[in-house]
């Protein structure tokens, strides 16, 4: 069978049918609607809130309408990972599952990383070695008095603060979220969560 021209949904036509008559066409009013700004209506119109993410949810809405009426699973033995996605994608189990795995990701940033690794980095390595190494190093060069010596390693020093706070500190934070969101995109957790969170009470 050949394809024919698809039905218009009745939420979105609602919103474009009041400023059809400012476009040439309807998709062009969809689009300004969208908040395209290479699209302008043929005459001036009061301001008009945008309805980029209305439409968007509303659009999403009817894909999964339309997948949930043709489109089924039927596998003899329902995998584990088939089921899993299922229930991330109900909205009653699918937000406490969100909450549960944001509360994952703060305890592995904000105990392990910021107080475990973080005490490794910062106290032990930069501070046990690194500053006590730079201080000799500086030392052997200037004087104890010397003011080129206080910039470089005294307590607030370029080559002491600056790099434990940078390499100490800062980096393991900064690596422990990236590597959080890595794995949570690389296992395929993350694009359900905008379904979910599209889903959840405003």
């Amino acid at each position: 069978p050949r394809a024919g021209t698809g039905s218009k949904a009745p939420q979105i036509a609602a919103l474009v049918e009041p400023w059809r008559d400012r476009f040439p066409s309807a998709a062009e009013a969809l689009l300004y609607l969208e908040d395209d700004h290479s699209v302008r209506p043929s005459r001036p119109a009061a301001k008009e809130k945008r309805r980029q993410e209305e439409i968007y949810l509303l659009r999403r809405r009817r894909v999964n309408e339309i997948v949930a009426a043709v489109v089924k699973e039927s596998t003899a033995v329902d995998s584990f990972a088939a089921r899993l996605g299922r229930i991330m994608l109900r909205s009653t189990t699918g937000i406490p599952m969100l909450l549960l795995s944001l509360l994952a990701m703060y305890y592995f940033i904000g105990v392990i990383i910021a107080r475990v690794v973080v005490a490794l980095t910062e106290e032990v390595v930069m501070e046990g070695y690194y500053v006590p190494l730079m201080d000799g190093l500086v030392g052997r060069i200037f004087a104890p008095t010397s003011i080129t010596r206080y910039i470089l390693t005294g307590e607030y020093g370029l080559l002491t603060m600056t790099v434990v706070y940078l390499l100490g500190l800062f980096m393991p934070l900064v690596a422990g979220f990236y590597f959080s969101l890595s794995f949570m995109k690389d296992s395929g957790y993350l694009p359900p969560r905008r379904h979910i969170a599209g889903q959840a009470p405003r």
